[in-house]
């Protein structure tokens, strides 16, 4: 199918969620329609940068640490297998641990769900298919079978 005749799915507003969104906010991440920028303006703990949701650019969204507020975690404990932060990584906590770019991470991961991903298409659901059609033919011939062993039953039971 060509993409650009397929249907397209409408963004919606992230806070209202009922109309199409034209608005971004760049240090909240958050898309906005018109109506709505006012009320997410309201909250003034941050210093949002709004801007027409096409000249949005694109920022990593990095989880937010739990254990530290208002910190990103940019890394990833290869040991202990989670996201650090910065401040995690100077405590002292992952000393000697191999970390590596959060988003490094995120591409590996991505990379082995698109192999995992290939396999079962190529590989694991077309023998799926040729098992299930295997069990349809063997349930064929049990009922045809067992209609048989029936019929010859019935006419062994019925009196000469």
């Amino acid at each position: 199918m060509d993409p650009r005749r397929s249907a397209q799915e409408v963004l919606l507003c992230d806070l209202c969620e009922t109309v199409p969104l034209q608005i971004h906010c760049g240090v909240c991440n958050i898309n906005l329609c018109k109506a709505c920028v006012g009320e997410h303006l309201s909250d003034s703990s941050k210093q949002h940068n709004i801007m027409p949701y096409l000249q949005r650019k694109s920022t990593p969204n990095y989880p937010n640490c739990p254990h530290h507020a208002n910190e990103d975690c940019k890394h990833h404990c290869e040991k202990c297998d989670i996201p650090v932060c910065i401040t995690c990584i100077s405590s002292g906590k992952h000393k000697g641990h191999e970390l590596v770019e959060f988003l490094e991470k995120v591409r590996a991961k991505t990379q082995n769900l698109q192999y995992d991903l290939e396999e079962l298409e190529i590989r694991i659901y077309p023998r799926y298919e040729e098992m299930a059609s295997n069990v349809q033919t063997e349930k064929a011939k049990i009922e045809t079978n067992y209609g048989i062993l029936t019929t010859a039953a019935e006419q062994e039971v019925e009196p000469r």
